[in-house]
């Protein structure tokens, strides 16, 4: 995260993941209980938690693939 984030920026980032992660330590269990509640089931609990990890894995795998590319773009640049 240090490389994404330029210095002046880096105290806010660290905020706002601290700040995710505390609300979803709140609403992950809560959510899990309601849907558990309405339906029965732990499985159908966990689903929502399953996709959002999926989409969270997904969006790291595409932003480390866009920096990737940009860096292999600059490197491929002859300088003048």
């Amino acid at each position: 995260m240090s490389d994404w984030i330029s210095p002046a920026n880096k105290a806010a980032a660290i905020a706002t993941v601290n700040s995710i992660a505390s609300l979803s330590g709140f609403v992950g269990p809560f959510m899990i209980g309601y849907i558990k509640d309405k339906t029965g089931s732990y499985a159908m609990g966990t689903l929502p938690m399953i996709l959002l990890a999926l989409i969270g894995a997904a969006a790291v795998f595409i932003a480390n693939a866009r920096r990737s590319s940009r860096k292999l773009v600059a490197i491929s640049t002859p300088a003048e």
